[in-house]
């Protein structure tokens, strides 16, 4: 008797193909910056651009380690000189950011004093200001 296959498992079948293919990528790519990562450092790194979605808990702990995996990532490459350190910069500063507003939306406002403590905040605070003069930048013609 032929099992049948119902729409919800062929979708998770391939988010978790996408997510096993994401992991070996990332996985060589920190290794050219010297990082061995974890199991548990790699499935943060594939969290952390995916923080909204349900089922991931976003507390004070959880933002210690996006901090730690971040600044570990931003100090390895400084340290390499492998890839461009203003855009690496950047988008480690942009994951902060959108992880802590993640958080204040669920945790309250005190999330942001752990923005607010990280070397991470300079880069962040780049992918903020972008994001509020974006909304607010007239249209052009």
């Amino acid at each position: 008797m032929a099992a049948r296959t119902h729409p919800e498992q062929i979708s998770r079948s391939k988010r978790d193909l996408i997510k096993e293919m994401n992991i070996v990528i990332t996985r060589r790519t920190l290794a050219q910056l010297g990082i061995q990562a974890s199991q548990p450092e790699m499935e943060l790194h594939f969290e952390i651009p995916r923080v909204g979605q349900a089922g991931t808990h976003v507390n004070d702990a959880y933002l210690e380690r996006v901090d730690r995996w971040l600044t570990r990532i931003r100090s390895a490459n400084q340290a390499a000189d492998i890839y461009d350190r203003a855009a690496l910069d950047k988008a480690c500063g942009h994951m902060w950011f959108i992880v802590c507003r993640q958080a204040a939306r669920r945790n309250g406002r005190g999330s942001w004093i752990s923005f607010a403590r990280s070397a991470l905040l300079g880069p962040a605070l780049f992918s903020a200001a972008r994001g509020f003069w974006a909304k607010k930048a007239p249209a052009r013609n």
